[in-house]
């Protein structure tokens, strides 16, 4: 895996923005392969649990007539798994999500809208200067290969430290602020120290810098790797997967550094604890 980068914030928190797919898109040949062997190498768990399987059906009923001889009231195989599957469905109904609800999130969504720095960050200039800085990091052709081969071919190495200098160039306080860790060549790591209070849990957001090849690029309405920006949309591969969130999260928090912020209280829009 290469390219990964992540961020501490606020209490103390982490974010990450990792550069390895961990799917395959339909139009990378190589991806296919990968889908089909991982297939081929779950073949054989595939063959024990059937085996398995057959051995419970074929053991138990024998098993439990067996044990009934000494203890009449040991259940049926049958009740038994009827009431574990009654378990697992009333878990599964009852259990609260682990992430916010799609109401949940729109509130959140409008809430921000209104704040201050939403009219900071869609003011006209800053907008347009975000576009741009996306587009600039859509024409790194920071393309996943599977093998090694294909990699040195086409340089992967060097792009990706290009991007990680682009990255250091446009967010200047994100790299002076934060500490900046590289792990396994091309991978970073930003740690931002935030609260000691124990009670706030640190938390993670996620992005990758590496994008898929573009076999076909001549079916594309614009060129792949320009970062076209026109009538307000960012053209290119990886604008929506996934160097939006990568830069979306480096200018969230270049601005929040901007703003003196020390600290980000996770979950309560615009509050920021500043150094005073």
């Amino acid at each position: 895996m290469y390219g990964t980068i992540a961020a501490k914030l606020s209490q103390p928190a982490a974010s990450t923005m990792c550069n390895e797919h961990g799917h395959s898109h339909g139009e990378h040949g190589e991806s296919r392969k990968a889908e089909k062997g991982l297939l081929l190498s779950l073949a054989p768990v595939g063959v024990v649990v059937a085996i398995v399987a057959t051995t419970c059906v074929s053991v138990l009923p024998w098993l439990h007539a067996w044990v009934t001889a000494f203890v009449p009231w040991v259940p049926s195989p049958l009740h038994v798994i009827t009431a574990l599957a009654a378990i697992v469905l009333a878990r599964t109904f009852r259990g609260t999500p682990g992430h916010a609800s799609s109401a949940k999130r729109f509130a959140r969504s409008a809430e921000f809208m209104q704040s201050a720095a939403a009219e900071r960050l869609l003011a006209d200039g800053k907008a347009k200067g975000m576009a741009a800085n996306l587009s600039r990091a859509i024409t790194f052709k920071t393309v996943s290969y599977d093998s090694e081969e294909a990699r040195a071919e086409h340089n992967t190495r060097d792009v990706f430290l290009a991007l990680h200098a682009f990255l250091k160039q446009k967010y200047p306080l994100v790299h002076q602020r934060l500490e900046r860790h590289v792990v396994n060549d091309l991978s970073l790591l930003y740690v931002w120290k935030g609260s000691e209070d124990a009670s706030q849990l640190p938390y993670l957001v996620t992005a990758h810098l590496d994008v898929v090849p573009t076999p076909e690029a001549a079916r594309w309405q614009h060129e792949p790797f320009s970062g076209l920006v026109k009538d307000g949309e960012v053209w290119g591969r990886g604008a929506i997967d996934l160097k939006n969130l990568v830069i979306g999260w480096m200018e969230a928090l270049e601005d929040l550094l901007q703003q003196g912020c020390v600290a980000f209280v996770c979950g309560r829009v615009g509050v920021c604890r500043s150094a005073d």
